[in-house]
């Protein structure tokens, strides 16, 4: 059950890193494309 749980948290950690990367990522091709 612990080890699960683990790694179920390691999951949504690098998942909302991938996210926050692309996230991050839009908002400089949004800005640049405003400009």
């Amino acid at each position: 059950m612990q080890e699960g749980l683990l790694a179920t948290l390691i999951l949504f950690f690098f998942h909302h890193l991938s996210f926050s990367c692309l996230t991050y990522k839009n908002t400089q091709l949004r800005l640049r494309h405003i400009r």
